[in-house]
Formats: C-alpha cells, structure tokens, sequence
C-alpha cells in the first residue's frame, strides 16, 4: 500500500514538468497559429513560422511564448511596422483580445538589444537577414502560474 502511494507519487512529481511543457508548447503554437491569422499587407508573403518557449528578456524567473513568422514584403520596413502596430491596437480579429496579441516587428541585422534576435536568427537562419525580409512576432500568455514557474525553459 505504501509503495502504491510512493510511486504515485515519484509518476506525479516527474510527469508534471513534462505535462507542463508539453502544455507551454500548445501555448506557443498558439501565438505562432494567431499570427499566421492575421491578413498580411500588400505585396508581403509568409515564407515560416515557428514558436518557442523559454526566457529571452528581462532578469528573474518565468516561461515566455514565443510565436514569429518570417516574412518577405515591397514595403518598407515603417510601413510594415505601422501595419502590425494597428492590429495590435485594433482588434481585427473578434476572437483575440488586443492585450493578448501585440505584434512587434525585427530586423535581423539590427544591433541586438536581447536575446530575441539571436533566438529568431537561430530559428530562421541566413534567409531572415536579407533584404525585405521582416520576423513579425508575439508573445503569448501562461495558462496558469503553474505553466509560468514551472518549465525549466523559464529560468
């Protein structure tokens, strides 16, 4: 009986962590799915996408959701950073809450001023520092505080 409750305990103990990264993934494909929805400018095509969970700014502990989409567009880059600043601002989509999902805009030849970049360039590789090429992305929210603290990605 002793050993019964022992091991219950010792499955619950490891399996939480992987249920939990597992569940922080789905987060992040999520962010990635929300971005893919949003209607592209003119004369701009998606080339990827990805999503990732970790910690890539600021001091402390706790997951962040990553999704970016790397895109390839005639405008110029104040134009395409206009475009993503108003439907962050502006609910387009009826189901996504604006506070939920803020595209931001980079430039991977810019300087890094975090470990963002390194991250997208990494995901991306060589194709996103050409010219006309944008990483659109967006960060996404925990499901709970038991998602936030508790993904060794996070700390």
């Amino acid at each position: 009986m002793l050993l019964g409750v022992l091991g219950a305990l010792v499955l619950a103990l490891v399996s939480a962590p992987i249920v939990i990264s597992m569940q922080n993934d789905a987060v992040a494909r999520g962010v990635e799915a929300e971005l893919l929805e949003f209607p592209l400018p003119a004369h701009t095509e998606v080339l990827d996408s990805s999503s990732a969970v970790g910690r890539w700014e600021g001091n402390g502990n706790g997951t962040m959701y990553l999704g970016a989409i790397l895109i390839r567009s005639e405008l110029p880059r104040a134009e395409i950073e206009a475009y993503y600043a108003a439907l962050g601002e502006q609910d387009q989509k009826p189901d996504v809450e604006p506070e939920l999902i803020r595209p931001g805009v980079t430039v991977l030849t810019d300087p890094e001023t975090s470990r963002l970049p390194s991250l997208l360039r990494a995901t991306f590789g060589s194709t996103a520092s050409l010219p006309n090429h944008y990483v659109v992305h967006a960060s996404g929210n925990a499901p709970s505080s038991w998602h936030y603290q508790f993904d060794v990605r996070g700390h």
